[in-house]
């Protein structure tokens, strides 16, 4: 299979090697083509965790970025999962952005003043500042909201604070508590976010629009059919190659 040999697969690979007990999952390039409307935007994550949140079978899913360092408080309210409410979303209130042009061998340096660039804190009642930090809930809460918005297709940004909203918008509570550590780099979107509509992550809109979305039964490629590589689950390509029809009216792209 063709698309087995790409840098996702890689990954893949990789992480299921390092990470005890981990599944992956990689999607054939031609679901990217039938669920994106913008041809800019080469990476949509927040459909990737929808595929891991539809399949997860662990009591507690938790959605982070890549850059993100947890802090010593995140660790212990994972470990403490079990104490998880129910209709309830849980993320930190505390963002560091720190500096990315060296290596960290302790977290204690994590809280060295002269590393660190900015400090970033959550405000009620949505807590939407960068939630995308650290999203934790029971899976069978994400469930019920059937994930991150997939009825916006021409832009990735702001699904974080979509869910933060959608949880408002369906009567739950957003718990705010613990920190975390960003890895501040040059290509991040709180860097680069006044560049043109091109952009690879989209055109701006006010993220509380729409609201509530609601996403197909089918969410997260439900439907989409697997091949198992040891750990590595690669989702098959759509059996008719035709665009998938929009999971929502597409609403137009609006100024801030």
């Amino acid at each position: 299979m063709e698309f087995a040999s790409g840098i996702g697969w890689t990954v893949a690979q990789r992480y299921v090697a390092e990470v005890p007990n981990s599944i992956a999952y990689v999607a054939d390039p031609a679901w990217h083509a039938s669920v994106c409307d913008n041809p800019n935007m080469v990476i949509m994550e927040f459909f990737a965790k929808n595929v891991a949140l539809r399949r997860c079978t662990t009591p507690v899913a938790v959605c982070l970025n890549a850059d993100i360092l947890l802090g010593p408080d995140t660790v212990n309210l994972l470990a403490g999962w079990r104490g998880c409410s129910k209709k309830t979303m849980y993320r930190v209130l505390s963002r560091k952005d720190i500096k990315s042009d060296r290596s960290y061998q302790h977290v204690n340096e994590l809280d060295d003043p002269s590393i660190i660039v900015k400090e970033w804190i959550a405000k009620p009642p949505a807590y939407t500042q960068g939630a995308g930090d650290f999203q934790m809930a029971l899976t069978s809460y994400w469930h019920k909201l059937k994930g991150f918005d997939e009825t916006i297709r021409w832009a990735k940004i702001h699904k974080d604070h979509r869910m933060c909203t959608q949880v408002i918008a369906h009567g739950g509570k957003l718990v705010a508590t613990a920190s975390c550590y960003h890895l501040y780099h040059d290509s991040s979107y709180v860097n680069q976010r006044a560049f043109p509509r091109n952009a690879p992550w989209g055109p701006e809109y006010r993220p509380a629009n729409w609201m509530p979305y609601h996403n197909s039964i089918n969410w997260g490629l439900a439907r989409a059919e697997t091949y198992r590589v040891a750990n590595v689950n690669l989702l098959l390509p759509p059996r008719q190659k035709r665009k998938i029809p929009p999971l929502a009216k597409k609403p137009k792209p609006v100024g801030r």
